[in-house]
């Protein structure tokens, strides 16, 4: 399966027996309305339990949603950027469903980005497209329902349920939850909150593309969606020359798992080395002064 960067969203996408052709979506032009979202200040944010300031909620075993601060320091962790109107996302969430549960069984923390880059895509009038919507539902479901977060997810960022002209009423997006298992009560309290995740995620999209740090590491020089990152230092990883693209993700953090282990056990060498080297220093110096 390949990616292809482009700076507008194709209809291509196009299944064969073994190949799969996605086209990434630029997030240049494609923003949804800000205009509320740039002018709130941190101050005016309110503290989540599980989803961060940003937006972004961390997945590991079980489909456990968990605090970014309770993430391990020594633990792999996948950045990945997605909106859920982008047809590439949409297929490669469909694709990978079944791997993505391998992956936070093996301890794998991937940390999700839902965001509404393609909102104008959608808009009408002043009214939230479809990327906002979809997004607010899925960051309000891992918030206060956090067990049904990724099959909620999965639900969303999925061909089956995408429409193609971004159409979906509240009561679709219900229905997709109380499949899932949800229940009345918790859909009500989660359009209490929408509007509130609505301006969270529109401020966060707007940082999201406006983030210098984070453009420097997309080969384009600017974040583009799928953006997949493995480990704190990475590039995106870049499908363009990949004949298949969930072989070519799954290779990568496997790659990167193994050589992450190998320097953890490598500095666990050198840490009991120097601990050790430490302790004979000091039993040195008692026998000099006996």
């Amino acid at each position: 399966m390949t990616l292809s960067l482009t700076k507008k969203i194709l209809s291509g996408l196009i299944i064969g027996a073994t190949t799969l052709t996605l086209v990434a979506c630029s997030t240049n032009s494609n923003q949804g309305d800000t205009s509320n979202s740039s002018q709130t200040s941190q101050s005016e944010t309110k503290e989540y339990k599980n989803i961060a300031e940003d937006s972004s909620f961390v997945v590991t075993k079980d489909k456990k949603v968990v605090p970014t601060k309770e993430v391990p320091s020594d633990a792999v962790v996948i950045d990945w950027y997605m909106d859920p109107f982008c047809p590439a996302c949409a297929k490669l969430e469909t694709l990978v469903q079944e791997q993505t549960k391998d992956l936070y069984q093996e301890g794998v923390y991937i940390r999700y980005h839902v965001l509404s880059f393609l909102d104008k895509e959608t808009q009408k009038g002043s009214s939230a497209g479809y990327s906002v919507r979809t997004a607010s539902y899925i960051n309000a479901v891992a918030e206060y329902v956090p067990d049904k977060a990724v099959d909620y997810l999965n639900a969303l960022v999925n061909l089956n349920f995408r429409p193609d002209n971004g159409e979906k009423t509240d009561e679709e997006f219900k229905e997709a939850f109380t499949k899932i298992g949800g229940t009345e009560e918790q859909w009500e309290n989660i359009q209490k909150v929408q509007q509130d995740f609505i301006k969270l995620n529109k401020r966060n999209t707007t940082l999201a593309v406006n983030d210098k740090e984070l453009n420097k590491r997309s080969s384009s020089g600017q974040i583009f969606i799928p953006f997949i990152l493995i480990g704190p230092d990475s590039q995106a990883l870049d499908f363009e020359t990949e004949t298949d693209s969930v072989e070519y993700l799954l290779s990568k953090i496997k790659t990167y798992k193994e050589e992450f282990q190998k320097q953890k056990e490598e500095k666990a060498k050198a840490d009991e080395k120097a601990k050790a080297e430490t302790s004979s220093s000091s039993t040195s110096e008692s026998s000099k002064k006996e």
